[in-house]
């Protein structure tokens, strides 16, 4: 159907006939039949008589439809065709449908079509028909004809000078794409019926281009927002004010907008806003314009489908759609529709939701004591519950021992499973009167799970201590350990974990805590699961859907999450139920750029290699996390229950710790940042090196220039410290403030033995710093030809381009002197095989040619 469309409720045709033939209006919705209206740029008068309308209301029969006045009409691929009765037999488009409710809740449906029934379809008395915008890309093309080849010439022209100037601002590329619509706009000027068509074509052609390099602009900002609407997903719709009105048809906007990233041009993008907003407002009794609705209404409603729509790149949608829409003004109900989103946009990034609504762990308190003070008589159970929101560890402790010294309950022993102590103990569990650790809401939530939604790390030990099942799950199969990771406290996660939660636990839509804390963009949770226990760590564990933790991560855009995943041998490789696999469902472009610059090629992808690199990679942030867990281990292991315990009696210690920590210890630093593992590392200390790791120097400290002791052991060429801080789980890759890796210093100092180590570890060669340069293009810029022959042999590319659009071997003629006769001999015949190849592939060719 095409997408012209209007407010039937301002239409002259249908305004006169509600005025003068009410009686056909109540009719026709008795029969459930179907009103012609013809559309405004088809009324050619204004005045029409009472018996006119009975040919535009048709109700059914067995052959087709029937106007009130006898007339045979059939409806068949879009079109209203007249048969007998009318002065000549045609054929009307039908350009959209409406369906209408009277005041006794019955329908009927109202076609408005191109023009009236009774005008002779001859093109000398037809008005024009209104401007519409054809509905796929072939019927523009169609639509089109001989134009279409001109626009493609003007695309692929624009397409290939992008590739040259990508690196250039948003505002150079908004001019670039605005020229490109004036000049295809000048070639279809001759032919106005093309001018509607031409927005929809040119944008489609540039799309991925343009719409890639916004998103790729709008990276974090997609990220943070996503972050903040998946903490938002508990809101309802009373949450939001939405009016009961507009519930019934939620459902069916969200199914509209999840259409909003198959659009690839802004108008189209507009247009399915409109779609969802209309969608969403109109009610059974009325269809009314968008403006005439309250703007407040209008907002609660936009509010939750942003909320409840799972789209994770709207800033890049709202960049392009404001920043490349060209044809259409300012002060129309498409501009109004676009404005409204961007305002609730904004809305829920100044905090607003949150602040009303909000899953902090202050907002999960008022959720819980809104939950009790909601029951007609508020059970032990909700009572319990308000205390643990609150924190009040003394009534906590007092509600739960209540009744531990209860005379009437002895059993024979306390592992007697006799009838008489089964059915004392099974009626104790079930009276609602009696609290225990077993105790249920209405949710299935435990004491155990209402203490992990509000984070409340000190009650989790002091119901685990008293024996509450840590793997207990809700009616939704949530453990507590689920629902920490879901709203983020790494404390307690880390403390679950510490007393034996299962993290491979499924829910029943099959997420384990690792797909909820990518899902939800939770870094700090994500690495407490996978570094707490490396070796039984599931990272590709699927859910219901096929996806894995990565897929939820490259889904959100949560950039520092799939590092923290490809770096400790998360699989690339698994595809979901819609065969798609993690790199796929990333559509955030910067995504998509990360992942292959920490892979660029794909042997680097092997299971061997994510093995390796999950074994050397991930202890390190282990032993960050273990300090978390661990900190002042030879006090707690004397003083304390658990490293995290909070009882009367480790408090005072844990306080003491506290302020302790900024005291001078191994990991102090220097005001650049230099920890004495940096200094050690620095000037090639071994045995002090040794000493400070022995006693918990954080091998990956990094200095305000993001510097690890790795890098600086490889800057200075201390061969037997960059092997120590390896076989001590350095990490190999990181890169420093410009960039560089520990392999890119080795080779820019000339440091052969250096790199070589560092290449039999496994490390990357082909990433780049922020100029451009790989490890092979810093050792040529040094005029080492040595380094640069081991990485070639290494396998390292000499096709790179840096920033400066520069090759290692255009970067050794740039340098000149007699040292690049040999850097240039030892990189050039890889590009003469390669020219060889393609030159002998051509002679054969030949050859065979003249033969024939």
């Amino acid at each position: 159907m095409a997408l012209y469309d209007e407010n039937i409720l301002t239409n002259p045709f249908y305004l006169a006939l509600k005025k003068q033939r009410p009686d056909l209006c109540n009719r026709v919705a008795e029969f459930h039949g179907i009103v012609l209206i013809p559309c405004c740029g088809g009324l050619a008068v204004s005045n029409y008589s009472d018996s006119q309308f009975d040919s535009y209301v048709l109700q059914p029969v067995e052959d087709g439809y029937q106007t009130v006045d006898g007339k045979e009409v059939r409806i068949q691929d879009r079109q209203v065709l007249l048969g007998s009765g009318f002065p000549t037999p045609a054929s009307v488009p039908i350009l959209f449908e409406e369906t209408f409710y009277n005041d006794q809740e019955q329908c009927y449906s109202i076609l408005c079509i191109a023009w009236p029934v009774e005008v002779d379809p001859s093109p000398s008395e037809l008005s024009p028909l209104p401007p519409y915008c054809l509905k796929s890309l072939e019927d523009v093309r169609t639509f089109l004809g001989h134009h279409a080849q001109k626009l493609d010439k003007f695309i692929h022209s624009f397409c290939q000078i992008f590739k040259e100037q990508e690196r250039k601002g948003l505002r150079h590329h908004i001019d670039s794409v605005n020229g490109l619509y004036t000049k295809c706009l000048q070639c279809l000027l001759r032919d106005s019926r093309l001018v509607s068509t031409e927005t929809m074509y040119v944008h489609h052609g540039v799309h991925d281009l343009i719409f890639n390099f916004v998103g790729t602009l709008e990276a974090s900002q997609d990220a943070t927002f996503n972050k903040t609407t998946r903490s938002l997903q508990e809101l309802q719709q009373k949450d939001l004010g939405v009016k009961p009105e507009f519930s019934i048809n939620l459902s069916r906007a969200k199914r509209e907008l999840s259409q909003l990233n198959q659009q690839t041009s802004p108008l189209l993008k507009l247009l399915c806003l409109r779609r969802v907003t209309l969608t969403a407002t109109q009610t059974p009794r009325r269809t009314v314009s968008i403006e005439a609705v309250c703007a407040d209404d209008l907002l609660s409603v936009i509010l939750y489908l942003l909320v409840k729509t799972e789209i994770p790149n709207w800033m890049a949608n709202l960049n392009y759609i404001r920043n490349f829409s060209f044809s259409h003004s300012n002060k129309d109900e498409l501009s109004y529709c676009l404005s409204t989103f961007e305002a609730a946009v904004e809305y829920i990034n100044l905090g607003k939701l949150q602040d009303t609504h909000g899953s902090s762990e202050l907002n999960n308190m008022v959720l819980f004591k809104e939950r009790v003070l909601s029951q007609s008589a508020a059970t032990p159970i909700h009572r319990l519950f308000e205390h643990i929101a609150k924190g009040n560890e003394a009534e906590v402790k007092r509600l739960l021992s209540e009744r531990e010294s209860d005379e009437d309950f002895k059993m024979c022993h306390p592992l007697c499973s006799c009838d008489l102590c089964d059915l004392q103990l099974s009626g104790r569990l079930n009276d609602p009167s009696i609290i225990t650790l077993f105790s249920r809401d209405d949710r299935g939530y435990t004491p155990l799970h209402a203490a992990a939604v509000c984070g409340q790390a000190q009650l989790i030990d002091v119901l685990v201590r008293k024996g509450a099942p840590v793997n207990a799950t809700d009616y939704h199969a949530l453990t507590p350990l689920h629902l920490a990771c879901q709203r983020g406290y790494q404390g307690v996660t880390l403390l679950l974990l510490h007393y034996k939660a299962n993290a491979d636990s499924q829910d029943n839509n099959g997420n384990t805590a690792l797909h909820l804390a990518c899902m939800y963009g939770h870094e700090d949770c994500v690495k407490a699961l996978v570094y707490y226990d490396i070796q039984t760590c599931h990272l590709d564990l699927q859910n219901d859907k096929g996806d894995t933790a990565l897929h939820m991560a490259a889904r959100w855009g949560y950039e520092g999450i799939i590092q923290v995943l490809l770096e400790n041998g998360a699989s690339t490789d698994i595809p979901n139920r819609n065969k798609e696999s993690p790199l796929q469902c990333a559509l955030n472009s910067k995504v998509s750029n990360t992942w292959i610059s920490m892979f660029p090629n794909c042997s680097e992808l092997s299971v061997e290699n994510q093995k390796k690199a999950r074994c050397r990679k991930a202890t390190s942030h282990f032993i960050h996390l273990n300090m978390l867990l661990c900190r002042h281990q030879e006090l707690s292991e004397a003083l304390l229950c658990h490293p995290l315990c909070q009882c009367p009696n480790c408090a005072p210690t844990q306080k003491l710790s506290a302020l302790q920590a900024g005291a001078l210890n191994v990991n102090s630093r220097n005001t650049d940042g230099f920890t004495p593992l940096h200094v050690a590392a620095l000037h090639g200390h071994l045995a002090l090196a040794t000493l400070l790791i022995r006693h918990g120097a954080n091998v990956n400290a990094r200095t305000n220039q993001s510097a690890t002791p790795l890098h600086l052991a490889s800057q200075n060429s201390h061969v037997q410290m960059v092997r120590f801080l390896l076989e001590c789980n350095a990490k190999l890759n990181k890169k420093d403030h410009y960039g560089n890796t520990p392999l890119m210093h080795a080779c820019l100092r000339g440091n052969l033995e250096t790199a070589t180590t560092l290449l039999q570890s496994n490390a990357l060669m082909n990433i780049a710093n922020l100029q451009g340069n790989t490890a092979l293009h810093e050792a040529v810029r040094g005029g080492h030809q040595a380094v640069v022959e081991l990485l070639l042999k290494g396998g390292a590319s000499p096709e790179i381009r840096n920033k400066r659009q520069q090759t290692p071997l255009d970067c050794a003629y740039e340098l000149g002197g007699k040292v690049v006769q040999g850097i240039a001999l030892a990189v050039l015949p890889l590009k003469i095989l390669s020219f060889s190849c393609k030159r002998l592939m051509s002679t054969v060719l030949k050859a065979r040619f003249q033969f024939f």
